[in-house]
């Protein structure tokens, strides 16, 4: 099996115990070595890192988080309200439309398509997911949770912009847009650095005649500062459609 190679950043600290000097950060490649299941340095691909590069690294590793100011979504537009609603039965669920679009990305793994807005009034979670049907259906428990990961301390969800709680509900929109979807959480203390996303419940009962659920896995030890990094995923872009 081929090794796996990626990019890294190494942090050298360039002080004494009497000076302090400034840490300098570099790239080189990094390889996965299946044989001995290391991690190697190739010290041959060293490069001093861009200053926007280091930046950014200092600032996911900062002692405190910095404040947002309230972001702005576009609120979708109830279509057709739920009607009687049975959890199994998809013809009573509400119907939204006109969601929030963001332009299309190709995403690597879940943690890419999470952006975070930290005010002193409230905590903003925004997941960005594809649209792949002409209607698509989602479900937003009230046990999820934030999770300060160093502390343990819980910060409940409150609710979602636009969208109900504890029901799931249609979205219709265009094939192939993407779209964002956004949680509410209690103030994050700016010492609050680094979180568990935490969904709070088990796995989904089918609803019959759909495809079924799909089951995130909760995250743990996330990055406050880099999702901050993240906001623009979430940048409001209306979806163009080509005759």
């Amino acid at each position: 099996m081929k090794n796996l190679i990626y990019i890294c950043l190494l942090a050298i600290g360039l002080g004494t115990m009497t000076s302090c000097r400034p840490t300098k950060y570099f790239m080189a490649s990094n390889t996965y070595n299946y044989e001995t299941g290391r991690m190697d340095i190739d010290l041959h691909t060293i490069t001093k890192a861009p200053d926007s590069m280091a930046r950014i690294v200092e600032r996911v590793n900062a002692r405190y988080i910095q404040y947002d100011t309230t972001p702005e979504f576009r609120i979708p537009h109830l279509k057709q309200p739920a009607q009687d609603y049975d959890s199994l039965d998809y013809n009573t669920f509400a119907v939204y439309t006109q969601a929030h679009t963001v332009a299309s990305r190709k995403y690597a793994n879940r943690l890419q398509r999470i952006a975070i807005w930290c005010t002193k009034e409230a905590t903003y979670l925004a997941w960005v997911d594809e649209q792949n049907w002409t209607k698509k259906y989602y479900h937003s428990s009230p046990a999820q949770y934030l999770r300060d990961s160093k502390t343990g301390k819980i910060y409940p969800i409150k609710g979602m912009l636009g969208y109900p709680m504890g029901q799931t509900y249609w979205m219709e929109g265009i094939p192939g847009e993407w779209t964002c979807r956004v949680q509410i959480y209690p103030p994050l203390p700016k010492e609050c650095t680094t979180i568990d996303i935490m969904y709070g419940r088990g796995k989904q009962t089918q609803i019959p005649g759909t495809t079924g659920w799909t089951n995130p896995t909760n995250l743990y030890n996330v990055k406050v500062a880099a999702l901050q990094i993240q906001q623009y995923i979430a940048k409001f872009k209306p979806t163009e459609v080509v005759e």
